[in-house]
């Protein structure tokens, strides 16, 4: 016969996963109803941009090298922007032939070229130069306009929040703008479940929020089972 600890353990598992299951139904909804201007940029041409590269060549997007090309809109003071490149290292690998980001700042020139260098912890990860993994640099002229990189991303592509992302095909059109372009490359192209790809992913257990929801579930939880035990003993008492 099971003792009272170990099915309440047991019934626990369920419980938990289907918490989860919850929350990330809720993330996805809140994104995509944060999404509906940048959304419609799906099924256009990509635009042409002002771009350079490192040494200040004026540049164009290379869709050549790779079947999809994912671009991502960025600053330096944005931390999920930076969560999410310190990922692309490790979902990147092995898909050269396969996928290529384009990371896009809207950062001063000056700005984005020391946080490239890699010199502060924080940015580190920019050290290691990755094959399928570019830099490059957006600069708008903002001196008849008066608005910045951003003001005019926003206008010309919806976007109003960053990171920012457009997945292009081979012919330049937009196929897809998800909020997440790790997310993206677990599941479109791996064929990862989007749920086990969110347990599986490190951000989701670094996350303050996270530790907060999983006290407030064990708290739930406890006190559900605790009604639900008390119900039976009353029944068994009858």
């Amino acid at each position: 016969m099971f003792k009272p600890s170990f099915v309440k353990l047991l019934l626990f598992f369920p419980f938990f996963i289907a918490a989860f299951f919850a929350l990330y139904q809720v993330k996805k909804w809140r994104f995509d109803s944060r999404r509906h201007a940048i959304n419609q940029s799906i099924g256009k041409p990509f635009p042409s941009l002002p771009l350079r590269d490192e040494n200040g060549n004026a540049v164009s997007v290379n869709l050549a090298a790779t079947e999809l090309t994912i671009i991502d809109f960025w600053y330096r003071n944005c931390p999920a922007c930076i969560r999410e490149m310190q990922q692309f290292k490790t979902v990147l690998k092995g898909k050269e032939n396969v996928i290529t980001v384009i990371s896009i700042s809207i950062d001063p020139e000056d700005v984005w070229k020391k946080t490239l260098e890699g010199n502060m912890p924080a940015f580190s990860f920019f050290s290691d130069r990755v094959q399928n993994w570019q830099h490059l640099l957006v600069n708008f002229p903002g001196n008849d306009t008066g608005k910045s990189n951003g003001q005019q991303l926003s206008e010309m592509l919806g976007v109003t929040s960053f990171p920012a992302y457009f997945v292009l095909n081979k012919k330049g059109i937009i196929v897809a703008t998800p909020p997440s372009a790790v997310d993206y490359i677990k599941t479109p192209v791996n064929n990862q479940n989007g749920f086990v790809a969110f347990l599986g992913a490190k951000p989701t257990w670094r996350s303050v929020k996270t530790l907060l929801f999983i006290i407030i579930t064990v708290l739930l939880y406890n006190f559900l089972y605790a009604v639900a035990a008390r119900q039976v003993i009353k029944k068994r008492e009858v």
